[in-house]
């Protein structure tokens, strides 16, 4: 009910039936035989808490509303690597360092840079990478979009620090994942072929095709 109509004149105007109407509405137990002026009186009352309740319930939704979100901190402390598939083709690495160690590095007359290594597996307890690569990175990157081209492998990434005439450092490595299996292997001649019902459903052609447009390079 609109509070802002509910006024001593407007009530006057009511039957004493339809003053009981709205004292059922706010909840209010009107005995038999009560006076007008005393239900009237009531009603005032009741209107004016319902009223002052929605101007602090709007109050509380405008002070939520300039709450400042504090941004996330650049580095977390914490030399980890991560990660997570976005589709059946492409993953997610993402990583961060310990702010020490990343600033012994860079003083490093012999530190040459980091990179990121990638380990397939045929078996998720095989010791042996089945193949491996290397991906470059700059001293400020701190995530990159991947190409996966071994569907059904198990693989891990590895962070790593390379210095003049010595063996690159494995700083961390991160957890293992299987990657998903079944996938066409990529060509020119992949984006042609048809595929079954499952896979069109899952939008693998359109990944396909869009991969070919944007990294031509990757296809055989």
């Amino acid at each position: 009910m609109d509070t802002s109509n509910v006024t001593r004149f407007y009530l006057e105007t009511l039957s004493t039936a339809a003053l009981i109407e709205i004292a059922d509405y706010y909840g209010i137990d009107i005995p038999e035989h009560l006076n007008r002026q005393f239900i009237i009186g009531e009603l005032l009352e009741a209107a004016s808490d319902q009223e002052k309740g929605q101007s602090s319930e709007e109050e509380l939704i405008e002070t939520a509303d300039i709450v400042k979100v504090e941004a996330l901190p650049k580095t977390y402390n914490e030399t980890k690597i991560s990660i997570v598939m976005r589709n059946p083709v492409w993953c997610f690495v993402y990583w961060d360092y310990k702010t020490k160690e990343y600033e012994a590095f860079l003083k490093d007359p012999d530190f040459l840079g980091f990179s990121i290594v990638f380990m397939f597996l045929f078996g998720k307890n095989d010791d042996t990478p089945a193949d491996t690569f290397e991906v470059p990175i700059t001293k400020k990157d701190r995530a990159r979009f991947v190409l996966m081209q071994h569907p059904g492998f198990y693989a891990r990434a590895a962070l790593v620090a390379k210095h003049r005439e010595k063996k690159q450092q494995v700083l961390v490595e991160s957890k293992l994942i299987c990657l998903p299996g079944g996938l066409p292997d990529l060509s020119s001649k992949t984006i042609n072929k048809t595929v079954s019902p499952i896979l069109k459903l899952s939008g693998l052609p359109d990944i396909l095709v869009s991969q070919y447009v944007k990294h031509r390079q990757s296809f055989s």
